[in-house]
């Protein structure tokens, strides 16, 4: 009988890969849009990207915690559904890492990325 941690391992190393697969499959595909978080912090952003309307409601920063900061965007896509989207980032992550969010609407869905140290996000639409 194999031991706990061995299963653990394994499924760790097995998220790793799927999340990198999914990652690779995001970025291969779709169009994007990258807003500075200075673009954040002044407030309006609003754009489209293949027929989704990506629209900031809100933006704070939380210096006194963490550092990181939270945006909410009101995404309309072209079937005329409506998906209000709350991002966190920023804080305490490893330079490099990644966080990211996407709506629950596919076909076309979301992506919301943000690259640890970076001082900007990306929105990918696929």
């Amino acid at each position: 009988m194999r031991p706990l941690w061995g299963y653990i391992a394994l499924f760790a190393a097995l998220a790793a890969v799927l999340g990198f697969f999914v990652y690779a499959v995001v970025e291969s595909q779709g169009t994007s849009q990258t807003v500075s978080i200075a673009e954040l912090r002044a407030g309006g952003v609003d754009f489209v990207l293949e027929g989704v309307r990506i629209h900031e409601t809100s933006f704070w920063e939380f210096p006194g915690m963490d550092g990181s900061s939270q945006a909410v965007f009101q995404v309309t896509f072209p079937d005329g559904a409506q998906e209000s989207l709350t991002f966190f980032f920023g804080g305490w992550c490893t330079s490099g890492s990644t966080i990211d969010v996407s709506t629950d609407h596919r076909n076309p869905a979301a992506f919301f990325i943000y690259t640890c140290g970076e001082d900007s996000i990306r929105v990918r639409v696929v």
